[in-house]
């Protein structure tokens, strides 16, 4: 076979998800012909949809070798390398893919995020923006400025952006929780109660989920539906130290301190530090 054979080969298998085979042949087109930048280009793909970013990095690296102008291998590498931690190279690679091609929403949303690793919340936003600007129906970029934007305190507009992300996509659950989040610190508890119980309705299905929803009914003087809700948590996962904290003070709002220490100390046990603050409180009490 040639190297065009082994390549058309190579992208047929790589549009079945049979990486490891796409790779093969890619592998077979690149020996017989090492001049072609897309056949590293594609085989470092496969390697990056198999997570296996260190291999995608270098065929990235020849690539642009070959071709030095390629915004789309300039992403994709920033990507993988975003992927391995090597943040302020993934920033240069997005900002390099941008100059090449302005118009790359993608390129803005991994920067963004990139950027927010870094600790630069603001040009994160900024990034975000610009992403929103030239894909105004993507939910993801929606949620990752909503998260920016809680970060950074500005609840108003985290709220409006979930609500953004929730209004193109009525299922995405963790869109819900997570307004939730900002409705319940904006004191707006009805909000807040409304969205965690839909989100986890559409199977947002973690402990943590359930313990907040339980924390805002105790608060709300639901400590009955605050007690199902630490006990399914515990249900789900029993090693999560803080529904068992939850669950020993709900114990102590009823009055039932013999099961709050009981769970208190399992908390303890696990780590949690305000549980022995809690414990010690009670045993100064007793004294």
């Amino acid at each position: 076979m040639t190297a065009e054979q082994w390549f058309e080969k190579g992208s047929i298998l790589y549009g079945s998800a049979r990486y490891k085979e796409a790779i093969e042949a890619f592998t077979s087109a690149i020996d017989l012909d090492t001049t072609k930048a897309v056949s590293f280009y594609n085989r470092a793909n496969c390697y990056a949809a198999m997570r296996d970013y260190p291999e995608a990095v270098k065929d990235y690296d020849k690539a642009l070798a070959l071709d030095p102008e390629d915004s789309e291998t300039y992403l994709n590498r920033g990507v993988a390398l975003y992927c391995v931690g090597e943040v302020d190279k993934a920033i240069d690679d997005c900002t390099r893919s941008i100059e090449l091609n302005p118009g790359e929403a993608k390129a803005y949303v991994i920067r963004g995020d990139a950027l927010g690793l870094l600790g630069k919340p603001e040009e994160a936003v900024k990034d975000f923006s610009k992403a929103i600007e030239l894909a105004p129906r993507d939910v993801g970029v929606y949620y990752n400025r909503a998260l920016t934007y809680f970060t950074l305190g500005r609840l108003p507009e985290a709220i409006q952006d979930y609500t953004s992300a929730i209004n193109i996509d009525q299922k995405f659950a963790r869109a819900y929780y997570n307004r939730g989040i900002a409705c319940s610190r904006a004191g707006d508890y009805e909000q807040a109660m409304s969205d965690y119980t839909t989100g986890i309705a559409l199977g947002l299905k973690h402990p943590q989920a359930y313990c907040v929803r339980g924390a805002l009914s105790a608060k709300m003087g639901n400590l009955e539906g605050a007690m199902a809700d630490f006990n399914k948590a515990i249900e789900m996962d029993p090693e999560f130290a803080l529904a068992y904290f939850y669950l020993g003070n709900g114990y102590l709002q009823m009055g039932d301190e013999a099961r709050a220490v009981e769970n208190l100390e399992i908390a303890a046990e696990m780590g949690f530090d305000k549980a022995h603050e809690v414990l010690e409180k009670l045993a100064a009490r007793r004294r």
